[in-house]
């Protein structure tokens, strides 16, 4: 209701007819077929991104007319709200990708929640804590729950690549077997993901977004200038990732070691993240150095990334070939399989010296 002119009120009534389809069995692209059979009927596709966006109203996910986006330049909270809401903005979209079993959106939707998460873990000090605090963690609970498709998805690309180093005849038995196998396995934890997305725990966590975009908790140092504030949170993140790498490489080799540098891998990858955000507030001279240190991140990041892909398949066959009692075939294949994974893990690390040199350079002192 709102007031009338005369003082009264004046009430305005939406409604809509909407036809909702879930996919609980099938290919995804059966569902193209059947927005193809919608289309036909005169139907279109509604441009909300989520049933919250769109009961909320897309004015509330936007930046208030003169704050984010206008004092990006002047002050340091300003400029990490305009990425928040940027992000959030993805995050809804990407929400209704996942439903609909868009190919790569379960992993675009992960690595915007993890953009989100490291935001709040970077910037921390320009907020309330227990705020920012409980955001990271339900971001973390998201991200963990679309990993769980995505990690499937992962291992079956990268075990049944390195299936070209079997013989002939171990190679086509266990093809059509891994493949099922990790396409099931990714089946079942995406219709798990789509279900919590329409859990109270994951509309909850869009409610405190929407919240949190709308009126941040800022604290006092949110009003320094953004450019001097960049400065010291870039070194921060730099010397973060460098002393968790130069921690890990003198960490005893076995499972230690092996989470030492998947803790390292994080820190580079929140350093990547907060670089890349800074680089587009920034003067374009100073961008390009902030660039060159986002990319030496993000090589670092990957090549640690592709450590810990080797750790997780290499438990991944020891279990696969318990499963397979009986099979001898199989086991020597897994076997070849798992050598090939310690020569990977081999290779990444011989390279993490040189890209600690390149990522730990002190070019980062001020940003002028």
């Amino acid at each position: 209701d709102e007031g009338g002119p005369a003082g009264g009120t004046s009430t305005e009534v939406c409604g809509w007819t909407e036809f909702e389809v879930e996919l609980e069995h099938g290919p995804p692209t059966l569902l193209d077929r059947i927005e193809a059979v919608f289309a036909d009927a005169g139907l279109t596709r509604s441009p909300w991104p989520s049933k919250l966006s769109r009961a909320l109203g897309e004015s509330r996910l936007q930046a208030p007319t003169g704050s984010a986006s206008a004092q990006a330049a002047e002050s340091a909270g300003a400029l990490v709200m305009d990425g928040f809401r940027a992000q959030l903005e993805a995050l809804l979209t990407l929400d209704a990708a996942v439903r609909r079993g868009q190919e790569d959106s379960v992993h675009r939707m992960r690595v915007t929640a993890r953009r989100l998460r490291s935001l709040l873990k970077a910037h921390r000090r320009l907020f309330q804590r227990d705020q920012a605090e409980v955001l990271a963690t339900e971001l973390r609970w998201l991200g963990r729950l679309l990993g769980q498709a995505r990690d499937q998805e992962v291992l079956g690309e990268e075990l049944v690549d390195q299936l070209d180093a079997l013989p002939a005849h171990l190679r086509s038995a266990l093809r059509g077997r891994l493949t099922a196998r990790y396409a099931q396995g990714y089946r079942r934890a995406w219709q798990r993901a789509v279900a919590e997305l329409d859990s109270a725990r994951y509309f909850a966590l869009l409610e405190r977004l929407d919240a949190f975009a709308t009126d941040p908790p800022l604290r006092r140092r949110a009003h320094q200038k953004a450019r001097k504030y960049l400065s010291g949170v870039l070194r921060h993140e730099q010397r973060r990732a460098r002393k968790r790498l130069d921690r890990a490489l003198r960490t005893t080799p076995g499972p230690q070691r092996d989470q030492a540098l998947h803790r390292a891998r994080k820190a580079a990858k929140r350093a990547r993240y907060t670089a890349d955000h800074a680089q587009s507030h920034i003067p374009h001279r100073t961008a390009k150095r902030v660039a060159k240190f986002g990319a030496r991140m993000k090589q670092l990041h990957k090549v640690l990334g592709t450590h810990q892909d080797t750790v997780v398949a290499r438990h991944e066959l020891v279990r696969l070939e318990s499963e397979d009692t009986g099979r001898e075939r199989h086991a020597f294949a897994y076997g070849v399989l798992y050598e090939r994974q310690r020569h990977i893990a081999a290779a990444a690390r011989s390279r993490l010296p040189k890209l600690r040199r390149r990522a730990g350079r002190r070019k980062l002192t001020r940003l002028r």
